[in-house]
Parts: C-alpha cells; structure tokens; sequence
C-alpha cells in the first residue's frame, strides 16, 4: 500500500502484516502510481454515493451493508441494462423481514 505516511495506516497495516510504503513530498504522488487512478475514481464514486444517499450515515453500526451495497452495485456495472431486472428478481425470491428484525442481524 502506498501512503502519504499517516501512523492509522502503518498500524493498521502492520497487524495485517502488508506491506507499506511512504511516499514523500507535498504533492500527491500515490495518486501518480499506475493503476491507482482507477481506485481514487472507485473510491470517489462510494464516498459521494454514501455522503448524497444516507445523510445519517451511523458509519460504525452500518458500514458494511452500505459497502455491500457499493459492491453489488460495481461488480454489475458493465450491465446496466441488467441492474435492476436481477434486484427485482432478488428481491421477489428472498424472504420478507420486518424492519426491526433486519435491524437485529449481527453484521
């Protein structure tokens, strides 16, 4: 992973046991790496997608669902034309919960 040297990443890197390297400069250069435009526009993309969607965002309580979500929505992004026919679908085959018992799933 390239950073800009701050200490959450180190830690958090180093109990995962992955690799990190520290670029330096006041410029931004991790966003110069190759490949790494793509994720900077991946990662914008879910940024605003939750900051316009869910203005209450409880990120702690709920980050993995709506990253879930963000997931669904990219792993089918080159079938657009399929998107929503396959969430119908989903959503009709699934089982109904309450709202109070899909607030009670451990996530």
């Amino acid at each position: 992973m390239y950073s800009d040297g701050t200490s959450a990443f180190a830690v958090a890197l180093a109990e995962l046991g992955q690799g990190h390297t520290v670029l330096p400069g006041k410029r931004r250069p991790a966003t110069e790496q190759e490949h790494s435009r793509w994720l900077n526009v991946i990662l914008g993309n879910v940024k605003r997608s939750l900051d316009g969607a869910y203005h209450a965002f409880g990120f702690f309580k709920y980050a993995s669902r709506y990253l879930a979500e963000a997931a669904w929505r990219f792993n089918r992004r080159t079938h657009l034309e399929a998107l929503v026919p396959q969430l119908l679908e989903t959503a009709a085959r699934g089982t109904r919960w309450s709202e109070r018992g899909l607030r009670q799933v451990h996530v």
